[in-house]
């Protein structure tokens, strides 16, 4: 049978729960319907629920990811070699023209290339693995140079991954998996 103060699993002639010291009634049936009967304000530290800004912070990067790459693939098609940009045309001639042509060409694959960790540290912040937060960090460094706007917001997505009740989450969660 079970505690209904803790949650404990007792045994069947038991007086008192051994963890919490609860008394235990005496005509308790072990069944399952006494295995659910578990006081609704007992929390195993061990089992917490995923923090709202984890849940918050995973959902945009997965978006941002996923934003980031269908840009880095319209950038691709729309813009390709050549074609937007012709040498000679731009008014501050040849060499301009060129660096945006190069620019056109190989945004696209940084766009990809930032999409991709952006959508796996999502994935690993949803699934509460702690590499997820520093994935995410690292995600996010190249947003927080882009000055004043992209270092608010970059600052603000990391800064949710480690508030305190982010952090205690992890820790309990790294203590209890090696226990």
């Amino acid at each position: 049978m079970y505690c209904t103060k803790c949650g404990a699993n007792i045994q069947d002639d038991s007086v008192f729960c051994p963890q919490c010291g609860n008394k235990v009634a005496t005509n308790a049936v072990n069944s399952v319907s006494s295995q659910t009967t578990v006081n609704a304000s007992y929390v195993n530290p061990a089992i917490k629920s995923r923090p709202d800004l984890i849940t918050l912070a995973g959902m945009i990067d997965i978006v941002v990811g996923i934003l980031s790459i269908l840009l880095g693939v319209l950038v691709r098609f729309y813009f390709y070699p050549g074609t937007y940009f012709d040498f000679g045309s731009h008014m501050m001639g040849g060499v301009m023209t060129f660096y945006m042509n190069f620019m056109m060409q190989y945004g696209f694959l940084l766009l990809l290339l930032a999409g991709i960790p952006m959508i796996v540290a999502g994935a690993g912040l949803l699934s509460l693995q702690n590499w997820g937060r520093i994935l995410h960090v690292i995600a996010w460094i190249p947003l927080v140079l882009m000055f004043p706007m992209g270092t608010l917001f970059g600052l603000l997505v990391i800064w949710m991954v480690y508030t305190s009740e982010s952090n205690e989450y992890f820790e309990t969660r790294l203590y209890s998996s090696h226990v």
